[in-house]
């Protein structure tokens, strides 16, 4: 199932409760150079949602997983494709360093399926 959860707050806890695995593609902080792409899978996605992470959503996410935590629906495989962004000012296009992330972040998303479908 694919979901574009743009800005849809708590109204996403229940397709992440109904999922077995999750993977989240989005703009993250990562304290790197823009356009720096990683993904944070299980344990990893968590220590860094429990950080503190910034998000510029109405919920974030580590508030969603909070929520699949305590109401014991977390999605057993859980993955971050972040990509640093350049800025998180309002706009229509990626700046240039995000824009070359974009063909390796799909690149890694289908890795990611296919790993977790097997």
């Amino acid at each position: 199932t694919l979901l574009d959860g743009g800005t849809l707050s708590f109204t996403l806890a229940e397709p992440i409760a109904a999922a077995d695995h999750l993977i989240v593609v989005d703009a993250a902080r990562l304290g790197a150079p823009p356009g720096t792409l990683r993904c944070l899978r299980d344990g990893e996605m968590d220590r860094y949602l429990l950080g503190g992470a910034k998000s510029v959503h109405e919920v974030s996410l580590g508030d969603l997983m909070d929520i699949a935590r305590l109401s014991n629906t977390l999605p057993r495989r859980r993955a971050l494709v972040a990509i640093e962004p350049q800025n998180l000012d309002w706009g229509d296009a990626p700046s240039p360093a995000v824009a070359a992330a974009i063909e390796p972040a799909v690149d890694l998303l289908l890795k990611l399926m296919k790993e977790l479908d097997g």
